[in-house]
């Protein structure tokens, strides 16, 4: 189910986790369950809203990691889709030097080989 712009409960916890961790510089604790229990009822982890983002594009951004680990055990298929300019969730995560999160992504199958646009 989505909005007018095309956002779903999904996009709307990981957006709340990021708020709440750029405001307390911690993982909120409910966090971990509302992601779970959004996907226990066939939340889609690959759904674009108006913008082409996806709730996994969403939370590599996210300085939390579990809700983005939660999301790739739940469904990593897309894990190389291809977003503005050709960027990978691997591209997009570099960009913050997150190297936590660039292994998982790796240990979910992002490929290291990918090119973006730019390339």
């Amino acid at each position: 189910m989505q909005n007018v712009h095309d956002i779903t409960p999904l996009h709307l916890v990981v957006d709340t986790i990021q708020v709440y961790y750029e405001f307390s510089e911690k993982c909120p604790a409910y966090s971990s369950d509302h992601i779970a229990l959004l996907l226990k009822y066939n939340a889609d982890v690959n759904i674009e809203n108006n913008q082409g983002n996806t709730p996994l594009s969403d939370a590599v951004e996210c300085k939390c990691v579990e809700p983005l680990a939660i999301m790739l055990k739940h469904n990593s298929t897309s894990i190389n889709k291809k977003y503005y300019e050709g960027e990978i969730l691997l591209h997009i995560v570099a960009r913050y030097q997150r190297t936590d999160v660039i292994q998982l992504l790796i240990d979910y199958g992002a490929d290291i080989d990918v090119k973006d646009k730019t390339a």
